[in-house]
C-alpha cells in the first residue's frame, strides 16, 4: 500500500529534525569525539603561543572565538566522515555549517553594538551592554538559522533546520562570548572564558555524529 503522502511529509520533518536516523556507535562516537579536541586544540595552541600565555589562559576576542570554533566544529567533522558511513557525509557537513554558524554570528551581531554603546555616552555602561548584547544575541541566532538553511537548502526541497534544546547547550558561548566582548565588570574575576573550549568542542562533537 502506498504511504499517504501527509504521513510521509511528517516522517520526513521528524526524522529530519532529530538530525539522527540511527545511533553512531561507541567507536564513532570515541574517534568524533578524539577528532572534536584535537580540531580545538590546535587553533588554541597558535593561539596561546602568539598571546604568549599558557592554553587555558588565553584571551578571547572574536578573532580568537571564531578560530576556536571553526577548529572544533571541522576536526569533528573530519573525524565523523572518516569514522562513519558515507551516506552520512551530506549531512555532517550541513551540520557542521549549522553549528559553526550557531557559534559566530550571534557574536558578530554583537560587535556593532558595543561598538555604539562605547560611543554613546548614555549607553556605555553594564546593564546597556548586556541588554543591547543579548537583542543582538537572540537576531544573530535566527540570523544564523536562516543563513544555514539557505547555504544547505538554496531551493527549500527539506524542512528548515530549526533551533532546538540541544542548540541552546551550544548558544551557551555566545551567551558567554556576549559577557567577555562586553566586558562586564566582575567577569574578569569569573573563569567564564575557559568554558569556551569545551563548548566549541560540543558543537563539533554534535556536527561529526550527525547522520
Amino acid at each position: 500500500m502506498i504511504t499517504p503522502i501527509g504521513q510521509k511529509i511528517e516522517y520526513d520533518i521528524k526524522t529530519y529534525r532529530n538530525h539522527r536516523k540511527e545511533k553512531p556507535d561507541a567507536s564513532t562516537k570515541i574517534k568524533v569525539a578524539a577528532g572534536t579536541l584535537a580540531g580545538t586544540l590546535i587553533p588554541m595552541t597558535f593561539i596561546a603561543k602568539k598571546q604568549n600565555v599558557r592554553l587555558f589562559n588565553i584571551k578571547y576576542g572574536i578573532k580568537e572565538m571564531l578560530l576556536t570554533s571553526a577548529g572544533g566544529i571541522a576536526g569533528g567533522i573530519l573525524a565523523g566522515l572518516a569514522a562513519d558511513k558515507k551516506e552520512h557525509r551530506k549531512q555532517k557537513l550541513n551540520e557542521g555549517v549549522f553549528q559553526f554558524m550557531n557559534s559566530t554570528v550571534p557574536p558578530l551581531t554583537v560587535v556593532p553594538i558595543l561598538a555604539l554603546c562605547e560611543k554613546v555616552k548614555t549607553l556605555n555602561n553594564a546593564p546597556s551592554k548586556i541588554t543591547g548584547s543579548l537583542i543582538g544575541l537572540l537576531g544573530g541566532m535566527q540570523i544564523a538559522a536562516a543563513l544555514t538553511n539557505k547555504i544547505n537548502d538554496p531551493y527549500d526541497k527539506v524542512p528548515d533546520r530549526k533551533l532546538t534544546l540541544k542548540d541552546s547547550v551550544a548558544n551557551l558561548d555566545d551567551a558567554i562570548g556576549v559577557l567577555v566582548l562586553a566586558k562586564v565588570p566582575g567577569t574578569d574575576k569569573i573563569p567564564i572564558e575557559k568554558t569556551l573550549p569545551a563548548i566549541y568542542s560540543w558543537c563539533g562533537y554534535r556536527a561529526g555524529l550527525s547522520n
